[in-house]
C-alpha cells in the first residue's frame, strides 16, 4: 500500500474545513469519509491501510476539480454494509458530536475510510502532475465529477511538510478504534474495553461524555 496513492477528485471543501478545525482541536478524534461508491476501493480492501502503513491520499474540491489543494493520510477502511449496529451508531455519534466527517449508511454504498494528518496545502498544484498506476499517462484535468483514481505518490513535499507527517505518524500508533462509546454518549471503562479484545486508550481518563443530539 506505501507504493501507492490515491487522488480523490470533487471532495466537499467545506467537509474538509470542518475535518481541519476538529483535528486542530484535538488529534485523537476519529476524521472520516465516505466516497459515494457502490464499489469497494480495491487497492484499500485487498491491503488495507493502518496507523503504521497509512495511504497518501490527495483531493481536489468541489470548487476546484482540477488542482490538488488537500492531503492526508488513510489509516483504516472498512465496508459500511458490514458494521455491526453497534460500531453504526458508535461512528454516527462521533461524526455527529465532533463534526469531524461525513456519515450515513447510505444503501448499496461500501467505502468507509479514516483520515489523519489532514493538511490544506499551502502550494496547490495541478491534478497533471499526479501520474496514474494503471497506465503511466497523466491525470486529466477535464473532469467535474467526484471519482478516485490510484497514482504514484508525490514526493515534492517541503521540509515542513515532511516533518509534520512524520510526527502524525509518531502519534498515531492506536488501532481503528481508538475510543468507544455507549449509545447514550458515556465512554467506555477499560473493563469493557478488556471483554471486547480492544487496547485500552492511553488517555482513557480523559474521554469525554458524547453529548448526543436527537
Amino acid at each position: 500500500m506505501a507504493a501507492t496513492a490515491i487522488f480523490y477528485r470533487g471532495m466537499y471543501k467545506r467537509q474538509l474545513e470542518l475535518m481541519l478545525n476538529t483535528q486542530e482541536q484535538n488529534e485523537s478524534i476519529r476524521l472520516f469519509m465516505q466516497p459515494y461508491s457502490k464499489s469497494p476501493i480495491r487497492e484499500l480492501k485487498n491491503d488495507p491501510p493502518s496507523p503504521m502503513n497509512p495511504a497518501i491520499l490527495y483531493l481536489s474540491t468541489n470548487e476546484d476539480f482540477a488542482m490538488v489543494s488537500w492531503r492526508a493520510e488513510i489509516v483504516g477502511w472498512q465496508d459500511k454494509q458490514k458494521l455491526s449496529k453497534e460500531e453504526q451508531e458508535q461512528i454516527d455519534a462521533e461524526a455527529r458530536h465532533y463534526d469531524s466527517g461525513l456519515y450515513g449508511i447510505d444503501d448499496g454504498m461500501v467505502n468507509l475510510l479514516q483520515l489523519r494528518n489532514v493538511v490544506n496545502l499551502d502550494a496547490r498544484f495541478s491534478v497533471t502532475e499526479l501520474t496514474k498506476i494503471k497506465d503511466g499517462e497523466r491525470v486529466s484535468e477535464n473532469a467535474f465529477r467526484s471519482s478516485w483514481v490510484y497514482v504514484r505518490e508525490r514526493y515534492s513535499e517541503t521540509l515542513d511538510e515532511a516533518e509534520a507527517r512524520e510526527a502524525a505518524r509518531e502519534r498515531f500508533t492506536s488501532p481503528m478504534i481508538s475510543h468507544l462509546w455507549h449509545p447514550d454518549g458515556t465512554p467506555f471503562t477499560a473493563e469493557e474495553y478488556e471483554e471486547r479484545g480492544v487496547p485500552v486508550p492511553h488517555d482513557i481518563d480523559e474521554q469525554p461524555i458524547l453529548n448526543i443530539r436527537e
